[in-house]
C-alpha cells in the first residue's frame, strides 16, 4: 500500500492540506489505498514528535516537501534530513520537492535542486498528476486520473473545485488586477454566467496562494491570506456571523474561540473577520456572493445595517481588506439604495463585467484530462456539438456544464461521451430531461411533494413571472420533506438541490426555466406564490421583533392568508402557521375588545337614555303637580 509523507513549513500549512485533500480524492489513489501522512493531522499530542516522524517516514515509500518562497525552516529541516538519509539507502524511496505558488528556484534550498521538482501542483493539473504518479510509484503509466467527477453540473464551483475550474484564467487575472488597485471590486453578469464560480474557485483560490503579490513571492509567503465567503439571504448580518464562525473552525479554532469571533462582529468587526490571525500579517478577502439577495430577500432595515457594517469595515481595515461582490446585472443598480454599501459597489473603474466564455474547449478538455479521458477525437466532436447547440445567451454555460455532467455520468451506458450527450438531448434539453427523469424516478407518493418544496426556494419578481432562487432554512420543512430534500441533493436524483447543515436552495436558477413542470407550476400559481412571499416576510419580521399588535395583518390580508392556508397548507412552514394562528388570536382579541367596547357604549347609552327618561318623568311630574296646585 503506497504511503506519502507530506512535509511543509508553517507558512505552507494550508497548501499542504489542500494537496493532501486532492491526492486522496483521486479515484486511482483510492483504489491503490494511498495514505498521506501530514503532521497537522496525524501527530499525536503528548508523545515525542521525533519518534513519530521517524515511524511515519519508515512506513512511507515517498516523501514530498512543500517549498514556499520562505524556504525550509524549523523541524521541516529534521524531516528533510531523515528523508534524504532514507533516500541514500533505498533507491525505491522517492523525494519530491513541491514548489508552491510563485516560488522561484532561487528561493528554494540546495537540497531541492538535487531532485526533479513538481512546480505549483495546486494550479497546474498536470503537475498534480505527476505528483500523484510519483506517490503511487507508477513510473511507466500515463498520467493518473485525479477525479471521477470532472463537471459540476448545476452546482457553483466552490474553492474545493478550483482544480477543475478551467476556461476562466484571463477573467481571474483581470479581477485580481482590479483587487490590487481597489478595495472593493464588483463582478456583474447575467444569471448562469458563472459569477460565483469565478469568485470562489478562481479568485478566492488564487488569493489564498498569494496571487495578489505574485510579483513579490517573499512578501506573499509571510502573509496569512484569509478568505470569507457569504451569501446575504434574508438576514445578511446573521449570515456574516455564520461565515465568521465557520471560517474560524476551518482555521482550527476551538468552538469557544469561534463563538467569540462571531459575537465580536458587533463590537470589533475587524477582529472578527481575522478570526485570530495577526493583524499586521493578515490580508482578508470577503466575498459577498449573489448580493442581489440584499434587494430580493432582505428587509430594508436589515440590509441597511449590513451595508453600514461593510462600509465601516472597508474604512477601518484599509489595505488589509478586499471585498469582492458578485451581483446579477439586472439588480446591480438597485444596490445603490443600500446604506453604506451602494457607494462601494458603484465605482465604474472597479467593476468587472463577466461575459460568456469565448471558447468551450478548455472547459471540456481540462476536466476530462483530470478524469483520465484521453480520446482527443471524441473531445473535439463534443466541443463542436456544444458550440452548435449553444450561443452567448445568459445561462448557456450552466446548460453546458449540466449536459457534460450527465454525459460523463451516462457514458458507459451509451458507448461514450458523444452517445450519452446525444441521448440526453444535447445541451439545451439536458437539464429539463434530467429534472423530468427525477420526477419519474421518485418513489410512489413523493413526486406530489416536489412542488411544495421548490415553491419555497423561488421568489418571483414584483412585476413579472421572472424568478430568482431563495435560500430556505432547513427548519422550514418537516421530517418527510427533509427526507425528500436529501434525495434531491444526491447523485441519483440529479443534485437538483444544494444543502448545508442549516439551509436548502435550488442548485441553479436555470432549473426554473428549463424544467417544464416547475415552470408551468409557477405560471399557474403566480398569484398565490406572491401571497406566500408576502406572508413569509411578515412572519419573519414578527418572529424577530417584539411580536406586538403592529404585526397584525389587515382584515383584507388576513382573508388572503387564511385562504392560502386552507388551499396550500403544504406550502407553509411552521413559522407561518404559528404566525397565522397568532394573528387569528389577535384578531379575535381585537374583535372581543371591539364588541366589549360596543356593549359598554350601548350600556352607557341605555343608562343615559334611562336617566333622561327619569329626568323627564320628574319634570313632567313636577309640571303635573304645579298644574293641580294652580
Amino acid at each position: 500500500m503506497p504511503s506519502l509523507f507530506l512535509s511543509h513549513s508553517g507558512h505552507d500549512t494550508d497548501s499542504a492540506r489542500e494537496l493532501k485533500r486532492r491526492l486522496l480524492a483521486s479515484p486511482e489513489a483510492q483504489r491503490a489505498g494511498l495514505e498521506v501522512w501530514l503532521d497537522v493531522d496525524d501527530l499525536l499530542e503528548g508523545k515525542p514528535w521525533q519518534a513519530q516522524l521517524e515511524a511515519a517516514l519508515a512506513k512511507a515509500n515517498s516523501f514530498a516537501v512543500v517549498v514556499g518562497s520562505a524556504g525550509i525552516h524549523n523541524w521541516v529541516r529534521a524531516e528533510t534530513d531523515l528523508a534524504l538519509d532514507r533516500a541514500s539507502k533505498d533507491e525505491q524511496f522517492r523525494v519530491i520537492p513541491v514548489l508552491h505558488g510563485a516560488t522561484s528556484i532561487e528561493y528554494v534550498s540546495p537540497f531541492a535542486r538535487r531532485f526533479q521538482a513538481v512546480r505549483d501542483p495546486l494550479n497546474d493539473p498536470e503537475a498534480m498528476q505527476r505528483l500523484l504518479r510519483a506517490a503511487l510509484g507508477n513510473d511507466g503509466a500515463g498520467l493518473p486520473a485525479l477525479t471521477d467527477e470532472p463537471f459540476p453540473g448545476l452546482r457553483s464551483m466552490t474553492e474545493a473545485w478550483s482544480d477543475r475550474f478551467f476556461g476562466r484564467r484571463a477573467e481571474t487575472d483581470a479581477v485580481l488586477g482590479l483587487l490590487r488597485r481597489h478595495r472593493v471590486v464588483t463582478v456583474i453578469a447575467d444569471s448562469g454566467a458563472g459569477k460565483s464560480s469565478l469568485a470562489q474557485a478562481g479568485v478566492a483560490h488564487a488569493w489564498r496562494g498569494g496571487a495578489l503579490y505574485e510579483d513579490r513571492p517573499q512578501v506573499a509567503a509571510r502573509v496569512a491570506w484569509h478568505v470569507l465567503t457569504m451569501r446575504p439571504s434574508e438576514n445578511p448580518l446573521e449570515r456574516l456571523r455564520d461565515t465568521v464562525e465557520a471560517s474560524a473552525r476551518q482555521l482550527g479554532r476551538t468552538d469557544s474561540d469561534s463563538s467569540i469571533y462571531r459575537q465580536a462582529l458587533e463590537t470589533d468587526p475587524a477582529f472578527a473577520l481575522r478570526c485570530g490571525l495577526d493583524a499586521e500579517q493578515c490580508r482578508v478577502l470577503l466575498v459577498i456572493d449573489q448580493a442581489e439577495e440584499l434587494i430580493t430577500l432582505a428587509a430594508h432595515a436589515t440590509r441597511d445595517r449590513f451595508g453600514s457594517l461593510i462600509g465601516t469595515l472597508a474604512e477601518r481595515m484599509g489595505d488589509r481588506l478586499r471585498i469582492l461582490v458578485t451581483v446579477r446585472s439586472d439588480h446591480w443598480n438597485l444596490l445603490s439604495t443600500v446604506a453604506g454599501f451602494g457607494s462601494l459597489v458603484g465605482v465604474d473603474e472597479a467593476i468587472f463585467r463577466l461575459k460568456q466564455p469565448v471558447d468551450l474547449a478548455e472547459i471540456v478538455r481540462g476536466p476530462l484530462a483530470l478524469a483520465g479521458h484521453r480520446n482527443a477525437a471524441e473531445q473535439t466532436t463534443l466541443i463542436e456539438r456544444l458550440r452548435r447547440d449553444l450561443s452567448d445567451r445568459p445561462g448557456d454555460l450552466a446548460l453546458a456544464q449540466m449536459a457534460l455532467s450527465l454525459a460523463w455520468r451516462d457514458r458507459e451506458r451509451h458507448g461514450g461521451m458523444l452517445g450519452a450527450y446525444a441521448a440526453g438531448g444535447g445541451a439545451l434539453a439536458a437539464l429539463g430531461r434530467e429534472a423530468e427523469r427525477v420526477e419519474r424516478a421518485l418513489p410512489p407518493g413523493l413526486s406530489s411533494r416536489l412542488m411544495p418544496i421548490f415553491i419555497r426556494l423561488i421568489r418571483l419578481s414584483d412585476t413579472s413571472i421572472t424568478a430568482t432562487r431563495r435560500i430556505a432554512a432547513r427548519d422550514e420543512f418537516d421530517a418527510e420533506q427533509h427526507a425528500l430534500i436529501d434525495l434531491l441533493a444526491g447523485e441519483e436524483y440529479g443534485r437538483l438541490l444544494q444543502t448545508s447543515e442549516h439551509h436548502v436552495e435550488i442548485s441553479h436558477e436555470a432549473l426554473i426555466t428549463q424544467w417544464p413542470s416547475l415552470h408551468q407550476y409557477l405560471r399557474d400559481h403566480a398569484g398565490e406564490l406572491r401571497i406566500l412571499d408576502d406572508l413569509m416576510r411578515r412572519a419573519w419580521s414578527w418572529q424577530t421583533s417584539s411580536r406586538d399588535e403592529t404585526h397584525l395583518t389587515s382584515l383584507a390580508d388576513e382573508e388572503r392568508y387564511q385562504r392560502l392556508r386552507q388551499d396550500r397548507t403544504d406550502w407553509l412552514a411552521p413559522l407561518e402557521l404559528e404566525y397565522l394562528t397568532w394573528c387569528e388570536t389577535g384578531h379575535a382579541r381585537v374583535r372581543d375588545e371591539i364588541e366589549l367596547q360596543a356593549r359598554e357604549k350601548m350600556h352607557a347609552l341605555r343608562e343615559r337614555e334611562q336617566a333622561v327618561a327619569r329626568a323627564k318623568r320628574v319634570v313632567w311630574n313636577g309640571i303635573a303637580v304645579a298644574s293641580v296646585l294652580l
